[in-house]
């Protein structure tokens, strides 16, 4: 893009209005030894399809922080709590990345928030014991979450953030215990339609 972020292999860029390299942010693992002892640095992080958005994940010596930064480079919002599901990151995004999906530490389980750009918690799910990934359709209105409990067989919750509709399919009842959710709100398993989260049309007068 003319303007905005994109993400390389080592770090994020940001270029303003102007097609300037205005901002670098490092990406990777790293050592820093400090009075007898190492510090290890780990950055993570990615940028929104359309490059408006971007967000880095950084840890230090234990501690975490997320970061969401906007079109104009600036830190538009922080999380403390942000953690990474077994599979994938701690924050997926919507291709436009105006809605994301952010994990966090809840008491002892993991919830996952639904966050407007701006950083505005618009729904929140869970807890859940176990989160094993996360995904969210490109056009920000579909997710999906498999979760499980210890010693039991994992679950599969779709999400229509639109409407704050929830349903949880046994991971089981689904071929080899994979689905995906399209942008038209349609669930599929093994190439076969399950269900669909869209609203039903209303029926003709």
């Amino acid at each position: 893009p003319a303007n905005g972020w994109i993400k390389r292999s080592s770090s994020l860029l940001h270029y303003d209005s102007s097609g300037t390299l205005s901002g670098e942010l490092p990406l990777g693992r790293w050592e820093e030894p400090l009075g007898g002892r190492v510090i290890v640095h780990e950055t993570r992080g990615s940028a929104a399809r359309g490059g408006s958005f971007a967000w880095t994940w950084e840890k230090v010596d234990g501690r975490a922080v997320l970061r969401f930064f906007g079109p104009s480079g600036r830190e538009l919002w922080s999380e403390g709590a942000a953690t990474a599901p077994e599979s994938g990151e701690p924050l997926v995004l919507s291709a436009g990345g105006e809605t994301s999906l952010l994990c966090r530490r809840s008491g002892a389980g993991l919830s996952v928030a639904v966050k407007s750009f701006v950083g505005n918690t618009l729904w929140e799910i869970g807890p859940f014991p176990i989160l094993h990934a996360m995904e969210l359709t490109d056009n920000g209105r579909y997710a999906l979450l498999r979760w499980s409990e210890p010693d039991k067989s994992a679950t599969h919750t779709f999400l229509d953030l639109e409407a704050k509709a929830r349903k949880d399919v046994p991971s089981g009842e689904l071929l080899l215990g994979q689905a995906a959710v399209g942008e038209d709100g349609t669930v599929r398993s093994g190439g076969k339609t399950v269900f669909s989260l869209a609203p039903k049309a209303p029926p003709a007068p």
